[in-house]
């Protein structure tokens, strides 16, 4: 099929470019006459981590959620704030995206699958001792159920029981032109990438080996563990979830969450600037988080694995109020260091809106997706509510918030109930990783058999043409209800038509 023979073409001009100079069969110039295949563990290693795409850019993914809302005020404080293709991805319109947006998600998550592909494909006849051929094929089935993931989260609907026959995404086993690429049923999606779990769960490689330290690039035991978890979470599989949070601690574990309350600004910050507002100046600084510019990302130790979300505009950055107010529901956002650092005040002054607005800044461009310590702490916490031991959550959620909180505010969580437990665990879930993990967690919140977990997500903006927001016309609001066949994201229709139709477009 055309979709993926330009994914093979795409794939070796990239692994090409990223390789060069690095082994023996990269040497090699090829020829329309001759072909070089890898066939070294360096080879296949270098395949595996050195051409992959960890960038996770997806308008659906940054700003679906209740974390990101477009802001009347800001768009009135500066109109070209939100590009219309943005307000399409916010307020979840689905036909004009599928036909008028490239979609670098897509064709990045198959890049890789690609890649984990043709190292399995490889390992046969590879140069390797039977050991070395067990460690990669463990890796190489990693990466591909991580990015199988992936795309089942956001062009699927999400996992539940009514939705298990719903059209999932293409499986592709091999590097095969011939492979057939329609959509396979959500559960059988799941179950291949369960599949590709279990084989990657025979690694042994910890994070601190000389393959693992500081590159969390590179698969390892633990890293598997923490995607385990975050698989089996999404599943609603609670006592595995929990399972594999607590083997990815015990292996690497809460010894390497940063302690904000000894964290501190970089020392370019503060930043004085100043903007003119109806013919006055006003002035005002912005305090950058340590994380912000110019960082090495080895000095942040929580992370099981490399990924990121990028985004080449600011407005991502600028989060609901809904959000922000979660920093305060005892009150104490004031002692809450996470606001304290990674919320940026007066930041919507520093793109040119009149209108002040704070932003959420981890880094200059992206933000952490990968599995994280934190988050396995949040899962196992979460994970023991829902199965009734909530005391015992709450107390494995302190222990992250006695990292987050100054000791001058409300540390520990405490609840009377289960439905109370479940509730300000998950709150802390979000405070901890905001934007790009929500659109996750509000899949699988409306698709359990939990209630009191559902959210109906609003949002109030102007309305709207393919091309054009209309500022001068009375706001609305936009509803994506619990059971929303939305929250599943449109197929490109470029590979749709690439597929010639065996690719269906998703239905709403």
């Amino acid at each position: 099929m055309k979709l993926f023979k330009n994914i093979l073409v795409g794939s070796f001009l990239l692994s090409s470019f990223m390789m060069t100079g690095c082994d023996d069969f990269l040497e090699e110039r090829p020829s329309k006459s001759s072909a070089v295949v890898p066939k070294t563990v360096e080879d296949l290693e270098l395949i595996l981590a050195g051409a992959y795409r960890n960038d996770e850019i997806s308008h659906y993914l940054m700003f679906s959620s209740d974390d990101v809302k477009p802001n009347v005020d800001l768009y009135n404080g500066l109109n070209s704030l939100y590009p219309i293709q943005d307000i399409h991805a916010v307020t979840w319109e689905r036909e004009v995206s599928a036909k008028n947006y490239k979609d670098d998600f897509w064709i990045y998550r198959y890049q890789n699958i690609f890649r984990s592909n043709m190292v399995l494909s490889i390992l046969r006849d590879a140069d390797a001792s039977e050991a070395e051929k067990q460690r990669l094929k463990s890796q190489a089935c990693f990466k591909r159920a991580y990015n199988n993931f992936l795309l089942v989260n956001l062009y699927a609907l999400p996992y539940g029981s009514a939705n298990l026959q719903e059209a999932g995404i293409p499986l592709k086993r091999s590097t095969s032109f011939d492979e057939a690429v329609g959509r396979s049923s959500i559960e059988e999606t799941y179950k291949f990438i369960e599949e590709d779990i279990v084989e990657a769960l025979k690694l042994d490689v910890a994070l601190t080996d000389a393959i693992g330290f500081n590159s969390p690039n590179r698969v390892t035991t633990p890293a598997v563990y923490a995607f385990a978890a975050r698989f089996y979470l999404a599943m609603h599989d609670y006592t595995n979830a929990q399972l594999y949070a607590g083997k990815a601690l015990n292996e690497y574990g809460v010894d390497k969450i940063k302690d904000l309350n000894s964290f501190g600004y970089s020392s370019n910050s503060p930043e004085p600037r100043s903007i003119t507002i109806n013919g006055e100046v006003v002035d005002y600084e912005l305090n950058y988080p340590a994380t912000y510019q110019n960082w090495d990302p080895s000095f942040w130790t929580e992370t099981y694995f490399s990924a990121s979300v990028e985004a080449d505009n600011n407005n991502w950055r600028f989060p609901s109020r809904e959000l922000m107010d979660t920093y305060n529901l005892d009150g104490s956002q004031a002692t809450d260091l996470r606001w304290k650092y990674f919320f940026v005040e007066h930041y919507s002054y520093r793109v040119g809106s009149t209108y002040d607005y704070p932003a959420y800044m981890f880094d200059t461009w992206t933000t952490h997706s990968g599995p994280s310590v934190p988050e396995m702490l949040l899962i196992k916490a979460e994970c023991q509510a829902r199965l009734g031991q909530w005391q015992d959550g709450l107390s494995t959620a302190n222990i992250l918030r006695a990292k987050r909180i100054d000791p001058a505010g409300v540390v520990d969580l405490s609840a009377s109930s289960k439905d109370e437990a479940i509730k300000k665990i998950i709150e802390e879930r979000r405070r901890e990783m905001p934007i790009t993990m929500r659109w996750y967690d509000l899949r699988r919140y409306n698709n359990n058999d939990y209630a009191g977990d559902d959210v109906l997500v609003n949002k109030t903006f102007f309305p709207y043409t393919d091309l054009d927001i209309l500022g001068n016309e009375p706001v609305k609001t936009y509803t994506l209800d619990t059971k929303d066949r939305r929250y599943a994201a449109p197929i490109p229709n470029s590979e749709i038509i690439s597929s010639n139709g065996v690719i269906e477009q998703n239905t709403y």
